[in-house]
């Protein structure tokens, strides 16, 4: 960045590595066997863009592992869509999502009551009916018969503190394993708490400034 601006970056001969150890990645110029490329700019103009002006980036790594994004939304509250002709069916049936999907699994699967979340997705996959589905290939996971793990990862999506019941509802998904149901995820010591934000409070997951 060069005053809140990108800014071509300048070319290095080795990878070298500062001394606050943030390493500085190795760009060579054409001279010293860099590769350059020509670009049309809005299909006229050809420009000539060498290592400066390049992102490093793996490959391998935009295909895997594979993240699974997962949803995350209060009771009742998730996206759904309607028309004239449907309503009444979308109302009293609405379409499952990942998190309450999850909730379904853990309230019949053993081993889903043993995960958080955002794991979920290494052991079992999401299919086309909207449920999750134990994985068929993997490795197989000791102690469990059946169960086998991939490289898939979770991502939660993030939310933003200020959209509060959401933000501690995230909190506990990642804290929480093998939760049932919106109302489970506000137990703890015997007691349902009011909101997600005072069940974190309860856990020692925050605190307050007294």
């Amino acid at each position: 960045m060069n005053n809140g601006k990108c800014s071509k970056i300048k070319l290095i001969k080795d990878t070298q590595t500062g001394d606050d150890g943030y390493p500085t990645c190795q760009r060579r110029s054409p001279d010293d066997g860099g590769y350059t490329a020509i670009l049309k700019v809005r299909g006229q103009t050809e420009i000539v863009v060498d290592n400066r002006w390049v992102v490093p980036y793996c490959s391998v790594l935009s295909r895997d592992p594979t993240a699974h994004h997962l949803a995350v939304q209060l009771e009742n509250g998730q996206r759904v869509f309607f028309n004239a002709n449907n309503l009444h069916q979308v109302f009293e049936n609405p379409r499952k999502t990942t998190l309450t999907a999850f909730f379904e699994l853990c309230s019949h699967d053993d081993f889903a009551k043993t995960l958080f979340y955002h794991e979920v997705p290494s052991y079992y996959i999401w299919d086309d009916s909207r449920c999750w589905l134990k994985r068929r290939r993997g490795k197989d996971v000791p102690g469990w018969p059946g169960i086998k793990m991939d490289t898939a990862i979770g991502r939660i999506y993030t939310i933003h503190p200020n959209q509060s019941e959401y933000f501690h509802l995230r909190l506990l998904l990642n804290y929480v394993q093998g939760s049932t149901s919106f109302e489970s995820l506000k137990a703890f010591d015997g007691v349902i708490h009011a909101t997600f934000k005072a069940t974190c409070f309860a856990l020692g997951l925050l605190e307050n400034n007294e």
